[in-house]
């Protein structure tokens, strides 16, 4: 267990409340003994990202340990740490209350994106994809994309996004190649409200586009009926 981890579980055995939950924004909790964890407080996969259930969670900062990954970013992004352990100023490891009250200003509520215009476009450099424009930069928390199943299309989800930043620059999500990831969520159960919806959530990504690419030319998300999305004021 690095020593980083110790002092996070220091701190908690100090700080934490009575029955309080501890989760590691990206898992592992198994690396971490029992012997240091105070019996009044309990560790394991507690983490209940955006529902802000007010467990804590604590993660190393370092670049080489996949804070780029989603569940990291929907923390560090949102929430004011109640702890960091750092050394000249530079955090190595943070603990988040992940709890509505510690939200940070601007990231505390969110709004509905206006304007969007979004089509189907193909061409040599990059095949066929959707493409999602808003008028200006926005803090992206949620896609929600309606299309239509039709016996001349394949209900396949396989395939990437990318954000179109504001500095010009194209970055792919990295969460995973299947875009219905979050319908099979546990923790997204209540934000999934429509059949033949595509719903992706976005840890507060600042764009101004967005490229949807499918594996199967024929998928049925090419079908587009409609697009909504939500954002953050951010930073």
């Amino acid at each position: 267990m690095g020593n980083v981890y110790l002092q996070g579980i220091w701190w908690l055995n100090e700080h934490a409340e009575e029955n309080a939950k501890v989760a590691l924004a990206l898992g592992g909790h198994g690396s971490i003994p029992d012997q240091f964890i105070n019996p009044r407080i309990k560790l394991g996969p507690y983490s209940s990202r955006i529902n802000r259930s007010g467990e804590y969670i604590m993660e190393r900062t370092s670049l080489d340990h996949l804070i780029y990954r989603y569940e990291y970013q929907i923390l560090d992004r949102f929430l004011t740490p109640v702890y960091v352990v750092q050394v000249d100023n530079v955090p190595l490891l943070k603990i988040w209350k992940n709890s509505p009250e510690y939200l940070k200003p601007g990231f505390d509520k969110e709004y509905e994106v206006k304007d969007i215009v979004y089509y189907v476009h193909e061409d040599a450099a990059s095949g066929k994809y959707i493409l999602i424009r808003v008028p200006e930069p926005v803090f992206l928390t949620r896609l929600e994309l309606d299309y239509v199943r039709s016996d001349q299309c394949v209900h396949d989800g396989e395939g990437r996004i990318f954000a179109l930043l504001k500095n010009g620059e194209e970055m792919e999500m990295p969460i995973d190649s299947d875009l219905f990831i979050f319908h099979n969520d546990k923790l997204y159960t209540n934000y999934i409200k429509r059949n033949d919806t595509l719903y992706y959530f976005f840890p507060a990504t600042e764009l101004y586009a967005l490229r949807i690419s499918l594996s199967n030319p024929s998928s049925c998300i090419y079908n587009i009926s409609n697009v909504r999305m939500e954002r953050v004021v951010g930073e």
